[in-house]
């Protein structure tokens, strides 16, 4: 059963506020709900929604009495006039009771109502509340409209309603009929009227708590364990009226009733409950078969036999009274005797099919998953708990209604899809829970055939798929970023200035940028992925196995290395590099490495320029004679240029000789 308050409450206090002029959207403020959660009926919102609602209504509109008159208009929609509700709940004061008790539990769930009729025309209402839901007078006064409202709806002339207990502490009683009750220090409640300002002789002594903490104000005891309501009615049917009803109205009414169970699928709960209401006392009924209407139907002829009337003129021929009357008699016990036999033949019926019915019930209940019966004009027939649990009271409402959300039927319905026993319709769809959370959920939908192979119904099978689609939904994004990071990547890799190596432990190339290959001299990069580093030939053999060492150190270390080497390019040039080199890490093992290299030659060159002219300035200050600074010269510059050998020639401009001038490196 759910808990809290049916949206059909706020639904219609929006009403109420509309027609007197004030704004409705009030309620999506205080309650949090969307606007087409509050108009959906048999919804449940929690009770603090309820009391926050009313009380800003009220101060709004300035009517004491609004929950009072809100409860009295709920109740009477949920009898519209001319319907088969209002119909039933005006055959007879009977009926009443039963009404008031269905109503406070559809509409007001957090409390438990008892209805019980001490004669007729009078009914007492005993609530209880359930768990520590906060009640208020405004529960009382909403209670009290309610009851009035159902008085209304079943034409029966109100003489008095009238709430002897209260739950609710006398402390909190307020404001109650204009008066105003205060509680002091020493336990006596004081009154005064409402309008009345403070002043001597302004309030009165109303009387004293009593030890358990409860008192008595105008007629009701505050801080009882529960509130109770005294209904007192008149019967408006006339005495022509309450004898039909009393004696073949029951029977029409029966046989309504059949007619109705004869058309359906299956019976509901409340019909097993009206006919059982009337209908107890004349035969057996089984709570475990209410949901078939072969026992209904076997009861029914049993009752035509039994009320065949006497078949005594059939033998109005045979002169002998007691001929006559033993044939009359052996005729009856026959026809008797074969309706008898019937009923225990659609009885054994009725408990294999009732027995079927319960296994597969149990099975629907135990599957995890949402089953729904649905007539082929919409409205849902039979529903499992986990739908009830997931949507609320679903049974009697349209489909698109009581899943969906809307008042039109949806667009593309998939029923229509379906023409026969063999079509399935699979289909992924997000419903509204009746807690207004949006889950989705995998619906497969087949026709159910009856006897004459006409569709009779539509069976949905729903699986809660949310976890599954937020999982996809976290799928995708993550592989929607791990696509960005890789074009981030990507275009690094292709955009760095620098040229970047990727290698795993072993020195082979697993990626390089594009600046790499135009540093390496070579056309593309597939011929170096792949391939050893240092096989390449890109290193002299000097370089290579001080670079390798390097290599080997930093893997062992797991640190950074930076180092400068010179790369023989595959084009014939000759660079001068700087390399760092980063291991990344994952635990205690090295994945891969990350190798940054920079090209230097140009600053390099720079250097050595700079270099030689700083020797050739100091060979001119400090050399003795001409042979002197060019050899220092001479020196230098093979020092900076990296060649062992080196010589300077002088022209003789006469004899357009040469004499060797500065030699280095050479034997004389």
């Amino acid at each position: 059963m759910p808990n809290g308050i049916n949206t059909r409450v706020f639904s219609a206090l929006s009403g109420l506020l509309q027609e007197k002029g004030a704004d409705p959207s009030l309620l999506v403020e205080t309650t949090g709900a969307e606007r087409k959660l509050i108009q959906t009926p048999d919804r449940y919102l929690d009770n603090e929604a309820l009391i926050v609602s009313l009380s800003q209504a009220r101060q709004i509109l300035h009517a004491p009495e609004l929950a009072r008159e809100l409860g009295n208009r709920v109740a009477q929609e949920l009898f519209p006039k001319d319907s088969t509700e209002r119909l039933a709940l005006r055959n007879g004061p009977g009926n009443i009771g039963t009404a008031i008790n269905r109503t406070l539990h559809r509409l007001l769930p957090i409390f438990s109502a008892r209805v019980t009729g001490a004669r007729p025309g009078q009914v007492r209402v005993e609530l209880t509340g359930q768990g520590a839901d906060l009640h208020t007078r405004d529960h009382c006064q909403l209670v009290r409209g309610m009851i009035e409202g159902v008085l209304q709806s079943a034409g029966a002339k109100k003489v008095g309603v009238r709430e002897t207990t209260c739950r609710v502490s006398v402390d909190r009683a307020g404001e109650i009929m204009g008066k105003a009750y205060r509680i002091d220090d020493e336990g006596r409640v004081w009154e005064r009227s409402l309008g009345q300002g403070p002043g001597p002789g302004a309030e009165r002594v109303a009387g004293r708590l009593a030890p358990d903490g409860a008192h008595a104000v105008q007629g009701t005891v505050f801080g009882h364990r529960l509130c109770t309501y005294e209904v007192v009615f008149r019967d408006p049917r006339g005495a022509r009226r309450r004898a039909w009803d009393a004696s073949f109205g029951r029977v029409m009414n029966f046989l309504r009733v059949v007619v109705a169970l004869e058309r359906s699928v299956m019976v509901d709960p409340e019909t097993y409950e009206q006919v059982r209401a009337q209908w107890g006392r004349w035969v057996s009924w089984e709570p475990s078969y209410h949901l078939t209407k072969s026992k209904y139907l076997a009861y029914l002829g049993m009752l035509a036999l039994a009320s065949i009337p006497s078949f005594g003129q059939i033998f109005t021929t045979v002169g002998d009274d007691l001929v006559r009357t033993f044939l009359t008699a052996l005729l009856t016990l026959l026809v008797l005797g074969l309706g008898f036999l019937l009923t225990q033949m659609q009885v054994g019926y009725a408990r294999r099919l009732c027995r079927e019915r319960e296994d597969a019930e149990k099975f629907l209940e135990s599957s995890g998953m949402g089953v729904t019966l649905i007539s082929p004009d919409r409205t849902i027939l039979y529903a499992n708990p986990l739908v009830h649990e997931t949507h609320g009271e679903v049974i009697g409402q349209k489909c698109h209604e009581a899943l969906c959300w809307d008042t039109e039927v949806c667009r593309e319905c998939p029923l229509d899809r379906i023409k026969s026993e063999g079509d399935v319709v699979e289909m992924e769809k997000q419903y509204t829970t009746r807690l207004g959370e949006r889950r989705w959920f995998h619906v497969n939908l087949t026709a159910v055939l009856d006897r004459r192979g006409q569709v009779a119904s539509y069976m949905t099978v729903a699986h809660d798929i949310t976890s599954r689609r937020q999982l996809e939904d976290e799928v995708a994004r993550g592989r929607s970023e791990l696509l960005r990071s890789e074009n981030k990547y990507r275009n690094f890799m292709a955009n760095a200035a620098d040229a970047i190596i990727i290698t795993d432990p072993e020195h082979r190339v697993l990626e390089m940028s594009h600046r790499a290959t135009e540093l390496f001299g070579a056309a593309e990069q597939e011929g170096l992925v792949g391939q050893d580093f240092f096989g390449l030939g890109l290193l002299s053999n000097e370089d290579a196995e001080r670079v390798r060492a390097i290599f080997d150190e930093m893997i062992r270390e797991r640190r950074p290395r930076a180092f400068e080497a010179r790369l023989a390019a595959r084009d014939g040039r000759t660079l001068d590099v700087e390399c760092r080199a980063i291991p990344i890490v994952n635990g205690d093992q090295v994945e891969w490495v990350q190798n940054i290299m920079r090209d230097v030659t140009a600053r390099k060159q720079q250097e050595l320029e700079k270099d030689l002219l700083l020797s050739i300035s100091h060979a001119i200050k400090d050399a003795p004679n001409l042979e002197a600074l060019l050899q220092q010269a001479l020196a230098g510059l093979c020092a900076i240029m990296r060649v062992p050998i080196g010589a300077i020639f002088l022209q003789n401009r006469d004899s357009h000789s040469l004499r060797l001038a500065a030699p280095t490196g050479l034997r004389s």
